[in-house]
């Protein structure tokens, strides 16, 4: 991720944070965030979100109404957060990955790029999602559980994976 060229603003939370953030960053309404976040270029943050401390977001991502990232949380460019999705403490996101809304993804999970988390799900913590997986509608996967690459995962709770059809 590059950095692009920052012009610092003054966001008046709860403690007065000011944080650099680049020129095309758009903000809604009723937005925190924390110290030490750092933004890529064309970020897009909607109203009523709240980012924790030292968090990274990738270029072009965007984050949806009413959304919750944790601390020290990594989202790789063009992550799009849909609305009321919570990021636990510590994860990282990888490039070109999907969270719908009503997703709760736990603490210290790495969730690979290009995948698919649908809405309702919920992904506990120190989970493991490799590349270009899908999480169906309404799914629970257990904490600690590992993902294969290019798996499609279904059923509440989750207790197997399959590998996604070849297109």
């Amino acid at each position: 991720m590059t950095t692009p060229e920052c012009t610092t603003t003054t966001y008046t939370n709860f403690d007065n944070i000011t944080v650099e953030v680049p020129a095309d960053l758009t903000v809604g309404q009723n937005v925190t965030i924390g110290r030490g976040t750092k933004f890529g270029s064309g970020v897009r943050i909607g109203d009523n979100v709240v980012i924790g401390s030292n968090a990274t977001i990738g270029s072009w991502s965007r984050m949806d109404y009413v959304a919750i990232i944790g601390n020290d949380v990594t989202l790789g460019d063009h992550v799009h957060l849909n609305e009321s999705v919570s990021i636990g403490d510590g994860t990282t996101i990888g490039d070109q990955t999907t969270i719908n809304e009503c997703t709760e993804v736990g603490d210290r999970v790495t969730i690979g790029s290009e995948v698919i988390v649908d809405h309702a799900s919920v992904i506990g913590t120190g989970s493991v999602l490799n590349d270009d997986s899908y999480v169906d509608a309404n799914t629970v996967i257990a904490e600690d559980s590992v993902i294969p690459k290019g798996s499609m995962v279904t059923h509440r709770p989750a207790v197997a994976a399959q590998k996604r059809p070849e297109c």
